[in-house]
């Protein structure tokens, strides 16, 4: 597992902020989520809308999930249902 999250930095940051608690949930419905994730200096907005994804951080900017999901997305679906379906 260490040698996955060396390779991965982002899985390893989600890991950080589902055990810091960094993550507070607005909405958490079966096809809507919404949830405020803590960062450095601000605070980011996850909405996960069926299987849409979408956060504020620089990352998910530019990205656009081209490169893969931002560590604030993979934080909340860590804590929800649908990490489940992710890691199959």
């Amino acid at each position: 597992m260490s040698r996955i999250l060396a390779l991965n930095p982002r899985l390893k940051n989600a890991r950080k902020l589902v055990s810091d608690e960094s993550v507070e949930f607005k909405v958490n419905t079966p096809l809507y989520i919404e949830a405020k994730v803590k960062g450095t200096d601000v605070e980011h907005t996850v909405i996960i809308n069926g299987d849409q994804f979408r956060c504020t951080c620089n990352w998910f900017t530019n990205h656009q999930g081209q490169r893969g999901l931002c560590k604030h997305i993979l934080a909340v679906k860590m804590l929800t249902k649908r990490w489940l379906t992710f890691r199959c």
